[in-house]
């Protein structure tokens, strides 16, 4: 790709994602405009509009690269301004619903995990809190309260992605395709999640199989895979192109995911912008864990594993047997091996040569990140 070329890709990506920034915009400007009972809802209110703002916005921007590029040698062209308004408007309807689904399983995963912050900011959880014990509720209603408020601004986000892909100009086949879609990946999600916790309380019925499994369940199918297979879809793409997007996508999430269960414990809260004691406090039952599980050094040092009130000085005891028991350079070595699986993947689909190329370059970004 030529400096131009490069320069006319960012634009468009700068372009597009104003686009999908105003959808967002106007979900959150529906849900605000509730006021019939204005003081309760002021914390599902405003928690979905924090959540909606910012971000890296990794689903919408992979769905809209693969898009374009499919169409590219779909069309055998590498102008695809000639399709029609109605078609790019409902491509970036459907880039948005993928970023309301991924807020709507954060706000009811802070439920699961009980947090009341995400990334430094009180979540729909901590904002009902903190509101209701500002207006004299006792904390064990308040708290209440806020599993209420994390429970429903889940599914009104849930209900708006919904909301966007049913709606979308395009054609009415592929509208059909894509609601199917984002059924099964919310089904896939909602069964990696339920395992995620099952093994944190059960981790006697885990093995390394079934966590890195529950992995690409929970993250690997609505982060990566489903915006592929979207992609595809729009792109009205061969079956071969699909099934090619659909492995890169797997192994795409499950690489994330391990990095991120590193990066939970062992990572720089200022740099992942979470707490390195959440896993532990919480008992994630990740690779890591389980691969340390069955280790003199794990047991000599998992007794704080779990506990809400672990300190610093116990984490570092917890991280420290990671590191003894072998587990932390397993997982390393996993995420190599699956990089480099994934790679001869990349290399050998029937994909167009700069689609490869971005995603050769994501997936060592996901593998590398530090955030």
């Amino acid at each position: 790709m030529s400096a131009l070329q490069l320069e006319r890709e960012l634009e468009r990506d700068r372009v597009d994602l104003a686009r999908v920034e105003s959808r967002l915009r106007d979900v959150a400007l529906r849900i605000s405009s509730t006021n019939t009972v204005r003081l309760p809802f002021d914390a599902i209110r405003g928690s979905i509009t924090r959540s909606l703002s910012g971000g890296k916005r990794i689903r919408p921007l992979l769905l809209l690269h693969t898009y374009r590029r499919l169409e590219e040698q779909r069309d055998g062209s590498r102008d695809t301004d000639s399709s029609s308004p109605e078609t790019a408007s409902g491509v970036i309807d459907i880039a948005a619903a993928f970023e309301l689904l991924h807020a709507a399983f954060v706000a009811h995963d802070d439920v699961i995990d009980g947090d009341l912050k995400r990334r430094g900011d009180l979540n729909a959880v901590g904002e009902a809190v903190s509101l209701a014990v500002d207006h004299g509720v006792p904390p064990k209603a308040a708290a209440r309260l806020g599993v209420t408020a994390g429970i429903l601004s889940g599914d009104l986000l849930l209900g708006a992605a919904y909301s966007l892909v049913a709606r979308a100009a395009v054609p009415t086949e592929v509208r059909s395709s894509l609601l199917d879609l984002v059924d099964r990946t919310l089904l896939d999600s909602a069964e990696g999640e339920y395992a995620d916790v099952w093994f944190s309380i059960a981790p006697s019925h885990a093995d390394p199989e079934r966590v890195v499994v529950t992995s690409e369940l929970k993250t690997a199918r609505y982060s990566f895979q489903a915006p592929l297979l979207a992609a595809a879809t729009l792109a009205t793409s061969e079956p071969a192109v699909r099934d090619a997007l659909d492995e890169i996508g797997a192994a795409l999430g499950t690489v994330y995911q391990l990095r991120d269960d590193v990066l939970g414990v062992f990572g720089n809260p200022e740099t992942t912008g979470k707490s390195a004691l959440g896993d532990l406090r919480e008992g994630k039952h990740t690779l890591l864990v389980e691969l340390a599980r069955s280790t003199d050094a794990w047991r000599g040092a998992s007794d704080r594993f779990g506990k809400p009130d672990l300190d610093e000085v116990d984490a570092e005891r917890l991280r420290g047997a990671l590191r003894d028991s072998g587990a932390l350079a397993q997982v390393e070595s996993e995420i190599q091996r699956r990089v480099d699986s994934a790679a001869r993947r990349i290399d050998e689909a029937p994909l167009p040569q700069e689609l490869q190329t971005y995603l050769a370059h994501l997936l060592i970004r996901c593998a590398e990140r530090t955030s």
